[in-house]
């Protein structure tokens, strides 16, 4: 069991790659420093063959042992959290920097009750410019450990689609409150994702799954009323679905009365907060499109498979005509239609 300062530290649990090297190493350093500035105790959760090679970068944070051999399920980081016993604690993304707000994770503490309060990264490109229609994920989470899922699905892993929708969506099937941050918190350096588009529908079959076996929060179930019908959904359902849990994740309500900054500082974060609500603008304007697109695309499907059908159709009556033309009945029969003023 731990001591009583191990469980009033407020822990930030990840996943750290091994075999870093060169500018990537330096950037998993600047985050890393980013989280303790905070003042968040790290710790990595790696598997068997990773962990060697994670301690061998030398970046001084604590390294858990997961289940498996290679990357880390989820499910191994909240029974990380578990053994230490903390009060608060947080999981991030490894390639995330928190923006540096002094004493974050005090002041967090402060809005934790029974509540799991969500982050989404600001990325940037190389050259530091903001890339504010890039993301859509949430890469961080900071929760009061009561209200941790006791069951979770061993297929989602840190670093992979879809659990990010999967663990808030958990916590609020259980009553307890999911927040969101109304004020930037997290860069991010945009680069290619780590999985493929295969992972990805594969994990989201898997995600509609569960959801359709638990059902959605209220608010939810209502917005993807037409998909559950569905035991499997098209890659534009999918699509589409990922669009609207992301954006009903995006719109909860924030921590009422929290702030980040000092009082003497309030009108930089009233531009803060002004700031992300203009980048949520742009994302669901973006979102928008994508979901025209999605429709558009459904239509386009349909009238090609409502074409393909009258072709088969076409095809087939063709082909009893030319059977019935080419049967004796018809042939026998051709005297009486000329009588009749029938062309033969």
């Amino acid at each position: 069991m731990c001591d009583a300062l191990c469980r009033n530290h407020f822990y930030l649990f990840t996943s750290i790659p091994p075999r870093l090297s060169g500018d990537k190493l330096a950037y998993q350093r600047d985050c890393i420093a980013s989280w303790r500035s905070a003042g968040f105790k790290v710790a990595s959760v790696n598997g068997s063959s990773e962990q060697k090679d994670v301690d061998a970068l030398d970046l001084g944070v604590e390294i858990l042992p997961g289940t498996g051999a290679g990357k880390p399920a989820v499910i191994d980081l909240l029974a990380a959290i578990r053994t230490k016993g903390c009060r608060y604690a947080g999981i991030i993304n490894s390639d995330c920097a928190i923006i540096r707000f002094a004493d974050l994770a005090c002041k967090l503490r402060t809005a934790l009750d029974r509540t799991l309060l969500c982050a989404e990264r600001v990325d940037v490109d190389t050259n530091s410019v903001l890339q504010p229609e890039a993301c859509s994920g949430l890469d961080a989470f900071f929760f009061d450990t009561s209200i941790m899922p006791a069951d979770f699905s061993p297929t989602f892993r840190i670093g992979e689609p879809w659990w990010d929708y999967w663990l808030p969506l958990t916590v609020a099937s259980q009553g307890a409150r999911v927040a969101s941050l109304d004020i930037p918190l997290l860069r991010h350096k945009l680069h290619e994702p780590s999985w493929h588009r295969e992972d990805w529908e594969r994990i989201g079959q898997h995600f509609w799954s569960l959801l359709r076996a638990s059902r959605a929060p209220n608010s939810l179930d209502t917005e993807l009323e037409e998909f559950w019908a569905n035991t499997t959904l098209t890659t534009a359902q999918l699509d589409a679905l990922a669009v609207t849990c992301f954006q009903w994740l995006k719109t909860r309500e924030p921590v009422e009365g929290m702030t980040l900054l000092p009082s003497d500082m309030a009108d930089v974060e009233w531009l803060l907060r002004s700031l992300k609500t203009a980048l949520k603008m742009a994302s669901a304007a973006t979102n928008l499109r994508m979901q025209d697109r999605t429709r558009m695309m459904g239509e386009i499907v349909k009238l090609k498979m409502e074409r393909d059908e009258l072709k088969w159709a076409n095809a087939t009556l063709g082909a009893k005509v030319t059977a019935m033309e080419q049967s004796r009945s018809w042939k026998l029969t051709k005297p009486l239609r000329r009588l009749r003023g029938f062309k033969s």
